[in-house]
C-alpha cells in the first residue's frame, strides 16, 4: 500500500450515511491494483475500510463502505501482507468469504488467512487451475478479474444506497463469485474447471479449519458460502453451456424462445433463492450453526426444484428430436435408423416409442 493519495471530508445524512468522491487516486496505468479506502470520524478515528480495484486512467470505481467491506478489508490486508501479493483472485475469494460485519477482529484474521491458504498455496485454487489451464490463460484470467472486481464493488455501492431495501441488499452481496465464470469465458476456458478447482481448495480449506478454532457458528457459515458459491458457479455454467448449445445444434426460433424463457424463469428463481440465503449474513451478529443449517437445506432445495422445472421447461418435443436424427445423421453420413439403435433404449422411450 503506498501513502495517501487524495482525501476529502463529508458530513453524514439522517441515516448515518456519507456520499464522498476522490480524484487523482492511483490508477492501474500506474501499476496500482488496489485502492484502501479508510472512512475517520471528526477525531480522526479510523470507523470504516474498503478495498476497490484501482481505476484505469480517465475512469472511475464505485465501491460501497460499510462494516462487511470492513470485515473484508481487514482480512484481505493481513492475507496480502502474509502472502506479499495482491492477487485479484484472492481478493475476490475475500470478498465471496466475506459477507458480514459482524465477525470479531480475530475471525476476521484467520478468514484472511484461509483465503491465502485455499487460493494461494500449493494445491490450492490458482496452483490446480494453472495447472488445467495453462500460465497464459491463467494469467488471463487473473486481468479478467481484476478487471471486474469494478462490477462488485459497484454493486456494493448499489446495495449501501439501497439499505431500506433489504431485498436488494441480499441479492447484492452475493454477486462476486458469477464474476469467476464470467472471467474464465473472458480467459477463454471452460467455467467448469472453476468448481473442479473449488474441489481441489476444500482440502487446503479444510486443513487449515482443522488446526483453528473458529467457532461452530462461523465454520458453518464458511462451509454454507463455500456450498452456495458452488452452486452458483454451477448454475451459471449449465446456463452459458445450454445458450451455446442453441447455436452449436441451430435451434429453430421456437427453441431459442423457449430456451430464453426457461433461463429467465431459472435466472429469477436463483435470485430468490439466493437471497434467502443472504439471510445468514446479518451485519450485526452471526446466525447459529441449527439456523445456518436450516437455511442452507431451504436453499438447496429451491436450488434443486428450480433445475428441475428447468430441464422440463426446455425440453424439445418429440417433433424436434426427430429433426435433430435427421440432422445428425446427414452430418454422419449414416441411416436414421442406425442413429436411432446407437442412442439406445433409453433415448428411444425418451420419445414415448
Amino acid at each position: 500500500m503506498g501513502s495517501l493519495a487524495a482525501s476529502t471530508t463529508a458530513t453524514a445524512d439522517a441515516n448515518g450515511k456519507i456520499s464522498f468522491s476522490l480524484t487523482g487516486v492511483p490508477t492501474s496505468n500506474n501499476g496500482y491494483n488496489f485502492l484502501k479506502v479508510v472512512v475517520k470520524d471528526s477525531n480522526g478515528t479510523t470507523v470504516r475500510l474498503s478495498i476497490a480495484p484501482a481505476p484505469s486512467s480517465g475512469s472511475t470505481t464505485n465501491l460501497g463502505v460499510s462494516p462487511m467491506t470492513n470485515a473484508q478489508a481487514e482480512a484481505l490486508l493481513a492475507a496480502m501482507a502474509s502472502a506479499g501479493s495482491d492477487d485479484p483472485i484472492l481478493i475476490l475469494f475475500g470478498f465471496t468469504l466475506i459477507r458480514s460485519g459482524a465477525y470479531g477482529s480475530a475471525v476476521v484474521t484467520q478468514l484472511g488467512a484461509l483465503g491465502k491458504t485455499a487460493v494461494l498455496d500449493t494445491g490450492g485454487f490458482n496452483d490446480y487451475l494453472e495447472g488445467k489451464i495453462g500460465a497464459t490463460k491463467m494469467t488471463a484470467f487473473r486481468s479478467a478479474v481484476q478487471t471486474r472486481l469494478g462490477q462488485y464493488t459497484s454493486k456494493i455501492k448499489d446495495a449501501v444506497d439501497s439499505i431500506t431495501d433489504s431485498s436488494t441488499e441480499k441479492e447484492y452481496k452475493g454477486q462476486a463469485a458469477a464474476l469467476l465464470c464470467d472471467s474464465a469465458s473472458d480467459a477463454g476456458f471452460d467455467p467448469g474447471y472453476i468448481n473442479a478447482a473449488m474441489n481441489a481448495m476444500r482440502d487446503n480449506a479444510e486443513t487449515y479449519l482443522g488446526s483453528e478454532d473458529m467457532g461452530a457458528d462461523v465454520e458453518s457459515s464458511i462451509e454454507a458460502v463455500m456450498g452456495a458459491t458452488w452452486q452458483k458457479i454451477k448454475a451459471e455454467s449449465v446456463r452459458e453451456k445450454y445458450t451455446e448449445g442453441l447455436t452449436t445444434l441451430n435451434a429453430s426460433s421456437s427453441q431459442v424462445t423457449r430456451m430464453n424463457t426457461a433461463i429467465t424463469t431459472l435466472s429469477n428463481a436463483m435470485i430468490s433463492a439466493f437471497q434467502a440465503f443472504e439471510e445468514i449474513f446479518d451485519e450485526d451478529s452471526i446466525k447459529t450453526a441449527a439456523e445456518i443449517e436450516a437455511i442452507q437445506t431451504t436453499f438447496n432445495t429451491a436450488l434443486q426444484t428450480a433445475f428441475n422445472n428447468f430441464m422440463g421447461d426446455c425440453a424439445s418435443t418429440n417433433a424436434e428430436i426427430d429433426a435433430m436424427i435427421t440432422a445428425m445423421a446427414s452430418g454422419f453420413s449414416m441411416n436414421e435408423a442406425d442413429l436411432i439403435t446407437m442412442r439406445g433404449d433409453a433415448a428411444v422411450n425418451a420419445k414415448g416409442e
